[in-house]
């Protein structure tokens, strides 16, 4: 037993995810930029560069909280932070927001996030933007006739630019729309689900000093690129967010990532057989189980205290479990022998 746990810990250390005993997810490491709107468009992620609202009004957030997101009317809206000291200009990168788009003006581009390289040109360093489409759907109303795309676009100096394109998606609705780029490649999630790929290795995309704008191409010669929609909760980040991470970014609320060490939530026996024990559930939590790979494979909603969940059915190895509710989300790696 003891040699099969030792080759279950060291393949899981050579994963693309390593998550340490009673580790936590922390979604503040690598935050450069954090614009939760909260009656404002202030900077929260520490660093202080607050945002300047040039048009967009305050609205209704995805829970119903007023005053908590930006709308932009398509027309010129837009929130510009000033790049001083060159301090959103990245190499590897992660942008992500929650939108719900509104337009319907067919092939319209939407910037949600924009860091463009120098001013008057299209050297863009990250854009992560939607693009409304024409669906060829029964009826004509907004929810159906028309649809959108995402795609996150890294330009290389003085060469192509990489975007990978999401799914078609209804309007209307909420999405968190999460961009990476890292050393292999540019990945577009919507809700936590990888849609799109491109795969480039070894390129420096362009960086200048120009501002980054939220909510339009503001500072391109780009014809139209102005979002018309709610944004809400937009992060920055100066490194790839791996696919639990993003996961536990879908599934907490607002704020920056409020993760602690398990002191109250207790997990056992573990390793498991078969069913798992898990003591100290707040209200209105929720239990979500990932492979290694970051495939989701149970979810349920837990009860308040003592909750059991059934794993006799997994293969022997190793699992991260998420527990989550509106005011934290905890991450607990589990063994299955």
């Amino acid at each position: 037993m003891k040699s099969r746990m030792k080759k279950i810990i060291l393949i899981f250390m050579g994963c693309f995810l390593y998550v340490q005993p009673y580790a936590q997810i922390n979604l503040d490491s690598g935050l450069v930029g954090y614009y939760p709107f909260n009656g404002n468009a202030n900077d929260e992620s520490g660093f202080g560069f607050n945002g300047v609202v040039n048009g967009a009004v305050l609205t209704a957030d995805r829970f119903g909280h007023n005053n908590s997101a930006y709308y932009f009317d398509g027309l010129g809206d837009f929130i510009e932070v000033a790049n001083t000291n060159g301090h959103f200009n990245l190499q590897y990168v992660t942008a992500s927001a929650w939108i719900k788009p509104y337009y319907e003006r067919i092939n319209t581009y939407g910037a949600i996030v924009y860091k463009n390289a120098l001013t008057g040109n299209n050297h863009d360093n990250y854009l992560l933007s939607t693009k409304c489409y024409e669906s060829p759907a029964p009826d004509r109303s907004l929810s159906t006739y028309y649809r959108f795309r995402v795609f996150y676009q890294i330009e290389e100096q003085n060469g192509p630019n990489y975007s990978p394109l999401s799914d078609l998606h209804p309007l209307q609705n909420w999405y968190l729309l999460t961009g990476v780029f890292d050393s292999n490649g540019v990945t577009i999630y919507i809700n936590a689900k990888a849609e799109a790929h491109v795969s480039i290795q070894n390129i420096i995309p362009y960086q200048g000093p120009t501002p980054l704008i939220i909510g339009a191409l503001t500072y391109s010669d780009h014809p139209n690129g102005d979002f018309n929609g709610v944004i809400d909760d937009v992060r920055i980040y100066n490194r790839p967010l791996n696919t639990a991470e993003i996961s536990a970014l879908y599934n907490q609320s607002n704020g920056i990532d409020e993760s602690v060490k398990n002191q109250s939530i207790q997990f056992y026996p573990n390793p498991v057989t078969d069913i798992l024990l898990i003591n100290g559930i707040a209200q209105n939590s929720k239990l979500s189980l990932y492979s290694t790979d970051g495939r989701l494979l149970i979810q349920k909603p837990l009860h308040t205290g003592s909750n059991s969940v059934n794993l006799n059915e997994l293969v022997i190895g190793v699992y991260f479990l998420q527990i989550s509710n509106i005011k934290k989300t905890i991450c607990q790696r589990i063994v299955k022998q």
